[in-house]
């Protein structure tokens, strides 16, 4: 009998065995599965959070400076970029990035940077296109799903991604994505089914005494009930059943609390790890974020970021309401507080708002009402704009100068066309007509008025263009020492001291003549500034600071009003002469307001800036600053093309020569055939082109006057049909223009002409042009195939 419960015991023992090995193995697959699906969704979780906190980092604008082909500066680029690597590198990211699609290919536009990446320059990812995005991503720039989790492959590896697709305050699509690197979640994974594996195998190891003491008291215990059963019976029975119930019993209630301690344990190291990600994120925002309880709206918790914008530490703003200490309007934060109770999401509201030292700042203020412990919050994000409006108002003022140049060259051209005809025919009336003295000065007052009007005109034109001087190798020493020959003399008959400090300086690429320009309209404001002052100085310093020279005019002076300084560079803003004596020549000397403008636009197209220090009956100092431009071999050539004086292929010419004008202005037509005809010369005037081209193509014009701006065929068309003719047909031409000089040079390099006239155009240098013309053999034409 104990023979065969032996045997029957060995095989319970050894199906105790093989069902806990079952059990064993089910409980590690299902226990794999299940930390699987856990750790992946706290994975995509972690990956949504990144991928929207790298949203709060980027500049709002960011996107929308993109999407206008503005190139983001690399210094911006760079200081975000570190911001997320920052981030990235905190949370165990791959890499946390933005996306924006150009001409139907996603670019990256941010990327943070991992940690052996740190030695490399971020900017040079700036705009790299993502050639191996997933058609799921391209599909996330023109519809949903707003956010995108996915498991993808490229040249940097295999990664969990979540790409969020956002649109910033102006409309422009972009995605923000967050990546984990995929062999560091299979590894998560992986460790995981050890830990359990182990754990499984340790208690199969420790359950095996057990096993072996349960077997030998099993044993026991049978024999001891053999005998017992004996004596009892049917009460062994009923005794063994109530165990078996009881044990059952005891087994669902050890599988409940166990089941709920895991599920409490589970819960709160959720919970724990939600509120560490939000405190990093709150407290790293580079976006000044605050926590108001409601229904006051005072501060419960605000991250560093604010406290730098409002001055104020966070024990001072705890406790409080932005009304309270003077930072917000309390009719505005009435109303955000009443957008809030109406809606969890109220609208953005921007607003000015007070910093501790009463300095205004501008802000958007995007808020969003939840519930913590049982109480209404605020959750508000203060982006800071200030910047970002003043860049909108100074592009307004730029687009409303670029007007007023437009406008200034329309003006200029017609006032050249009208003031040609007018001097000209007051120099024939002057140099023909014997008046007395007092018609004489009457003469000279309308002749200088003419000139200054013509003055006005040649400088709104330069206004109006940009600076199209070539540019050559040049020393900004030189050019000082050039300028002053041209004043020196007026200065020190002034009394005025002049001081050079002039540093040794490299060459760089510049426009000579109008930098001189620059130079010469600063002296000059510094001349007039010295009226009446009783220390009559100027001193000229010039030198090197990185990759800048410097050229600084400072004077003793009266000095610019605080008021004025801002408006020094716009045009026809002037207040020179009017602190002149009243019998002095200089109170007659008013400035046109053009000057300095002209000069800060040619300093602004050679990529440099002009820095003003003045204070009243203390001086001013103007600093021009200009970037130091490598010169190759090719700019130590010469560059500049012919400007003038071809003759080539023009027949020769015999006196009196033919001479025809042609010109859309009747008044510069009949001036210049007025003062022409004085001296012998014959004269055919016209506005026709077409008609003018028969005459030259029979051989009747020997001299052209053309005029470059026609209705209705132009001067440089004019010019290229000559070009075609029969050497002995050609006439030499001569260039009439109401425009600058420089931009006749750029549009005329490619034809021949004699010579080029700037209207208004006096009768003695034209008459002084055609002796040259006659006295200058014609060059030898150019064989044509």
């Amino acid at each position: 009998m104990a023979k065969t419960d032996g045997h029957v015991s060995s095989r319970w023992m050894l199906l105790a065995i093989i069902c806990y090995t079952i059990g064993a193995v089910l409980y590690l697959f299902i226990a794999h599965i299940h930390s699987e699906k856990v750790l992946r969704d706290e994975i995509d979780k972690r990956l949504i959070l990144g991928a929207s906190a790298a949203n709060t980092i980027i500049p709002a604008d960011y996107h929308d400076r993109i999407a206008k082909h503005e190139e983001i500066q690399p210094e911006e680029y760079r200081n975000v970029a570190h911001m997320l690597s920052q981030l990235s590198n905190d949370q165990g990211f791959a890499y946390i990035y933005t996306l924006y699609e150009k001409d139907g290919e996603p670019y990256f536009t941010m990327s943070s940077q991992q940690p052996d990446e740190f030695d490399s320059d971020p900017y040079e990812d700036y705009f790299l296109e993502y050639e191996e995005a997933t058609p799921e991503m391209r599909a996330q720039f023109q519809r949903g799903p707003r956010i995108l989790l996915e498991t993808a492959s490229d040249q940097w590896g295999v990664f969990r991604s979540a790409i969020i697709r956002e649109v910033s305050p102006s409309g422009t699509v972009y995605l923000t994505g967050a990546d984990y690197d995929v062999s560091y979640v299979d590894k998560l994974l992986l460790d995981n089914l050890l830990w359990s594996a182990a754990g499984a195998l340790v208690l199969a190891v420790l359950s095996i005494p057990l096993l072996l003491a349960y077997r030998h008291t099993h044993r026991k215990e049978i024999e001891m009930l053999q005998e017992i059963n004996l004596r009892l019976g049917h009460d062994l029975s009923e005794r063994e059943a109530e165990g078996q119930r009881l044990a059952k019993q005891k087994n669902q209630l050890t599988n409940i609390v166990q089941r709920r301690t895991e599920d409490l344990i589970e819960s709160e190291a959720k919970r724990q790890t939600s509120e560490q990600i939000l405190s990093i994120s709150f407290n790293n925002s580079p976006a000044p974020m605050s926590l108001l309880k409601l229904p006051q709206g005072t501060f419960v918790s605000v991250n560093p970021a604010l406290e730098k914008i409002t001055g104020f530490t966070a024990n001072e703003l705890e406790g409080h309401t932005p009304v309270a200490l003077n930072i917000l309007d309390k009719g505005i934060f009435n109303q955000l507080l009443q957008d809030a109770h109406q809606d969890s999401q109220p609208p953005a509201v921007e607003c000015s708002i007070l910093n501790r030292n009463q300095v205004k700042r501008i802000c958007v203020i995007s808020s969003h009402r939840f519930s913590l412990q049982s109480e209404d919050h605020l959750l508000a994000v203060w982006a800071d704009v200030t910047e970002n409006r003043e860049m909108q108002s100074m592009l307004m003022h730029s687009e409303r100068m670029a007007a007023v140049g437009i406008m200034a060259a329309g003006i200029a051209h017609e006032f050249n066309n009208a003031l040609s005809g007018l001097i000209g025919f007051l120099d024939l009336i002057r140099s023909e007509t014997e008046l007395d003295s007092v018609n004489a000065q009457r003469m000279e007052i309308v002749c200088r008025s003419a000139e200054r009007i013509a003055s006005t005109t040649r400088q709104l034109l330069n206004f109006s263009r940009r600076d199209s001087s070539e540019r050559s190798p040049c020393n900004l020493n030189d050019i000082v020492n050039e300028g002053l020959k041209l004043i020196d003399k007026d200065l020190r008959s002034s009394g005025i001291e002049l001081q050079r400090q002039l540093s040794p300086l490299p060459q760089t690429m510049l426009a000579r003549h109008p930098i001189e320009q620059v130079f010469l309209n600063i002296m000059i404001n510094a001349q007039h500034a010295l009226i009446k002052q009783p220390l009559r100085r100027i001193t000229i310093a010039t030198g090197q600071s990185g990759n800048f020279v410097y050229m600084r005019i400072s004077d003793t002076g009266c000095g610019i009003a605080p008021e004025n300084l801002q408006q020094i560079f716009l045009p026809f803003f002037t207040k020179k002469g009017e602190h002149a004596d009243e019998d002095s020549p200089l109170q007659t000397v008013k400035g046109t307001g053009l000057g300095l403008s002209v000069s800060n636009q040619i300093i602004q197209s050679h990529g440099g800036r002009i820095e003003v220090n003045s204070a009243l009956d203390m001086g001013t100092s103007m600093t021009v600053w200009l970037p130091i431009t490598q010169i190759t071999e090719t700019d130590n050539e010469n560059r500049s093309y012919d400007s003038g004086k071809r003759i080539r292929g023009a027949r020769e010419i015999v006196y009196p020569p033919t001479i025809a004008i042609i010109d859309d202005e009747p008044s510069i037509r009949r001036f210049m055939a007025s003062g022409l005809g004085q001296h012998g010369y014959p004269v055919r005037e016209t506005d026709d082109g077409e008609e003018l081209l028969k005459h030259i193509e029979e051989g009747e014009v020997d001299i052209l006057l053309v005029d470059l701006q026609m209705p209705k065929i132009s001067g440089e068309d004019i010019l290229k049909e000559i070009e075609q003719l029969d050497p002995q047909k050609r006439p030499v031409c001569l260039v009439l223009t109401g425009h600058n000089y420089d931009e006749c040079l750029d549009k005329l390099k490619d034809v021949d002409y004699y010579e080029i006239l700037v209207k208004p155009c006096k009768i003695d240098h034209l008459r002084s042009i055609l002796d040259d013309i006659l006295n200058t053999p014609p060059e030898p034409a150019q064989n044509q195939e």
